[in-house]
């Protein structure tokens, strides 16, 4: 007759030795949990491959796909802002050009005790944006409110930089130094 080693163990320790209820009820109870506790892990790796794809694709739509900057010539000056304007108009201009957006790249030191790390932050131009679209909501709301329009205004932006503030200051808290 043919008794695998690991059946004769896994039987052995299954069936209880003398045949009482609660120690059979532990044995099958404990098989059950590790039964589901494996189960669940095959699902969850199996659903974390499935999104593979897609948070691959998320994460490099974070980036742009091209980048434009200026030369670094001896004796060439800085592009000023109607020639960064020239030249986003005509790369706007080039077929399966879907956007273009300033940003400003700044070096960093990301620090987390007791490693540090030099990266290189895009920060996109969007402070500029922000800052107008609170004054565009201040005057809005001061317009349809009947209040003073550059009180409004003021108390919109100031708030809004104050939590542009707040936010900088919980990262360097994290640790990221700029």
């Amino acid at each position: 007759m043919f008794h695998p080693l690991s059946l004769f163990v896994g039987l052995r320790y299954v069936r209880a030795r003398s045949h009482k209820f609660f120690v059979s009820f532990i044995t099958w109870t404990s098989l059950a949990g590790v039964c589901v506790g494996v189960a669940a892990l095959i699902v969850i790796l199996s659903v974390m491959n499935g999104f593979e794809g897609d948070l691959r694709q998320r994460l490099l739509s974070l980036d742009a796909d091209a980048r434009v900057v200026a030369t670094d010539v001896q004796g060439a000056a800085t592009p000023n802002s109607e020639q960064w304007q020239a030249a986003a108009k005509a790369i706007r201009g080039s077929p399966g050009v879907t956007g273009v957006a300033p940003y400003a790249e700044i070096q960093a030191l990301a620090v987390r005790t007791p490693e540090m790390l030099s990266v290189q932050l895009r920060v996109p131009l969007t402070m500029l944006a922000v800052v107008l679209a609170l004054v565009v909501t201040g005057w809005t709301s001061a317009a349809l409110g009947d209040a003073d329009r550059p009180r409004a205004i003021r108390r919109n932006v100031i708030g809004g930089v104050l939590a542009m503030g707040v936010t900088y200051g919980i990262g360097s808290l994290v640790g990221l130094g700029v």
